[in-house]
Parts: C-alpha cells; structure tokens; sequence
C-alpha cells in the first residue's frame, strides 16, 4: 500500500539570486623541486702530515685555566685531608680522655670495695 504525496500547496516565493563571488585568479602553487644527493666522489685516504709535531707545547690562555684549576683541586685535597687529620686527633683525644675516666673509675670503685671489707670485719 503505497501512499501518495499530496502536491503541496503552499506559495512559492521568488528566490533572489545568491551572489556568485568574483572570480579570483587561480593561484600558483610552485612545484616542488626533487634534488638529488650527489654522490661523493671516491678518493683515496691520504694520510695527514703534520706541521707542528704532537709533544710540541705551547703556552696558551688554556694553559693558565688549567693550572690555576689544577692548583685550585689540589690545594682542596689538601684542606680536606688536614681537616680529616684534625678529626681524627679529636676523636683519639676524646677516646683517650674515656679510658682515663674508666681507669679512675675502677681504681675508685677498687677503694671502695675494699672499705667495705675493712668495715665488715
């Protein structure tokens, strides 16, 4: 059962003409260009001759950065180590000073056990 469409019945009204945008000149795109890697020519290796031979020293701006940083290393070494040093006197006075006061303790503790005895009898 098909059904039909009714014919529609409303107005029609006269559409006004869209506006056709101006036409605008086509633009250009440029071609990529595809280059091509040349290939590196094949060459022998020579070997390299130097002017100036390797153990020839010179004096250069980089030769006092380097040894003002190398003194500037070693005098660090050096501090740390006598810090340590000085740590390590402490520590032996310190230890030093406890055997002292254990000493005096047990020779005390000694007098007084020996008091006790006296006074028991």
């Amino acid at each position: 059962m098909a059904t039909t469409k009714k014919a529609s019945t409303t107005k029609t009204t006269a559409k006004k003409p869209a506006k056709v945008p101006a036409k605008q000149a086509p633009v250009k795109k440029s071609a990529t260009k595809t280059t091509r890697k040349k290939e590196a020519k094949m060459e022998s290796f020579h070997a390299y001759k130097q002017d100036v031979s390797f153990l020839t020293t010179r004096v250069t701006i980089q030769t006092a950065y380097w040894a003002i940083l190398s003194i500037f290393v070693l005098a660090l070494g050096l501090w740390v180590i006598s810090i340590n040093d000085q740590i390590s006197r402490i520590q032996d006075q310190i230890d030093q000073s406890i055997i002292e006061q254990r000493e005096l303790d047990a020779k005390e503790l000694q007098l007084l056990r020996e008091q006790v005895k006296n006074k028991q009898r």
